[in-house]
């Protein structure tokens, strides 16, 4: 890595990433700004502080660039101000990624545009790669057969074993940050460093939340995907099951963190969520959910504990802390154990909490998607809530079926793994699903 040469156009100052040709950098630079100018681009990030625009710098009608920007809030931060931007950040972290070895595309430049000395934005421009489409829209949209799905897993776990070998800890190890390339055998490139950190070495510790954070996100994995993934990661069977025991030794632990995080998050007006003060009703919404048009299907509910519509559940909750289930249910989304939250509203010592229901994708109780959900709520500690056949449901989704706790409030994240948690949950699940059908 070399000196970055700069340059200043559009009022901002821009670095060229090492080793690339400044005046075409420039180029695209100018190119960029004009697209923004004109308004041939449109923002697609929904980040209060965060944009994203996909550009067509060739003339072509593909998407061939993206421009980064975050906005920084008013006033003096003297050590923001010194240390500079997060662009200029991710692009030496990316340049330090290539330069040992694992497969990434680095940024063309990053901006800073100051006032008075004091960050006020930063811009980062990167080439989209050909031919590459990154993991979570692979992997959700169904365009993977199952002899590829078998074959990328093992391969993505060689890959992460490499970016950790060569001290790139990702905190956001998630499947929006890489990139696939599909082919015998599949390639794989990281992106997005915006909470990476190049190290010596990634210690257990560290390897083990990217694990983690991995297996949350992809979470309809089945557990001979998570296997093939881990052995692929270990270099051997003998490995993988190492690796496996201690991951789920760890998941209690992650959905602890996730859920304190979510205590603050779901709680505050922020991109996601927003407290609500309706007509004597008080909670939280997810932004873009209309609480006016919530409150007769609550105020219908009277004392039924699940109330089911077209389009809703609607879970009573009596001397409840509406906060607290508010943010245990929205950290089991995250993991698809529960059906989206849309709302929790409070009047009195009663909460009524509403999820999102699919009417055409519910399905009868079935054993093995209710084995699945019983024994990755085991996996996540003990103890388990009080479930009877009505706090589960079906839904129909891309390859089969999977089911989700229509009362998320009342689970818990405990310390430690459920013992014998695998046989208990087909146990469970066996009882459940027989009182379903018993009480048809």
């Amino acid at each position: 890595m070399g000196r970055h040469h700069s340059f200043t156009a559009g009022g901002i100052r821009w670095w060229v990433r090492s080793g690339a040709d400044p005046t075409h950098v420039r180029r695209l630079v100018e190119s960029t700004l004009d697209a923004m100018a004109r308004g041939e681009t449109h923002n697609i990030k929904s980040g209060r502080r965060k944009q994203l625009f996909p550009l067509r710098l060739s003339g072509k009608p593909e998407i061939d660039h993206l421009l980064k920007i975050n906005r920084y809030p008013k006033g003096w931060h003297p050590l923001r101000d010194l240390r500079g931007s997060k662009a200029r950040a991710e692009l030496r972290r990316a340049e330090k990624t290539a330069a040992r070895g694992v497969a990434t595309p680095v940024p063309l430049a990053a901006g800073e545009r100051r006032l008075s000395g004091r960050l006020e934005r930063c811009f980062l421009l990167s080439a989209m790669v050909p031919d590459a489409i990154d993991l979570r829209e692979l992997w959700f949209r169904g365009l993977l057969s199952g002899a590829e799905r078998r074959a990328l897993l093992p391969a993505l776990g060689r890959f992460t074993r490499e970016v950790q070998e060569a001290g790139i800890f990702q905190e956001d190890y998630a499947p929006n940050n890489i990139l696939v390339q599909r082919g015998e055998p599949p390639k794989f490139l990281l992106i997005d460093y915006e909470r990476a950190r190049i190290r010596r070495r990634v210690g257990e510790a560290n390897r083990t939340l990217m694990l983690a954070k991995l297996e949350r996100a992809l979470f309809d994995a089945s557990c001979a995907d998570r296997l093939r993934f881990l052995q692929g990661y270990g270099g051997s069977a003998e490995s993988g099951r190492a690796w496996w025991r201690r991951l789920e030794a760890y998941l209690g632990q992650l959905a602890r963190r996730d859920l304190a995080r979510m205590r603050r998050s779901s709680t505050r007006r922020g991109r996601r969520f927003s407290p609500v003060e309706i007509e004597g009703w008080s909670g939280f919404v997810r932004r873009g959910v209309d609480a006016t048009e919530l409150l007769h299907s609550v105020e219908a509910c009277g004392r039924t504990p699940i109330r089911t519509e077209t389009s809703r559940w609607i879970i009573r909750y009596p001397d409840a802390r509406p906060s607290e289930i508010w943010a245990v249910a929205n950290t089991l989304w995250t993991r698809r154990l529960t059906a989206r939250p849309l709302a929790i509203l409070e009047r009195g010592t009663v909460a009524y909490l509403i999820l999102e229901r699919a009417a055409n994708a519910v399905m009868p109780m079935a054993l093995e998607p209710v084995t699945v959900l019983l024994d990755r709520l085991l996996a996540l500690g003990e103890p388990l809530p009080e479930i009877d056949s009505q706090s589960i449901a079906v839904l129909a989704q891309r390859g089969g079926r999977r089911a989700v706790l229509l009362t998320p409030g009342e689970a818990h994240f405990g310390r430690g793994i459920a013992p014998e948690r695998h046989r208990r949950a087909r146990a469970m699940a066996s009882q459940l699903t027989r009182e379903s059908l018993e009480s048809r």
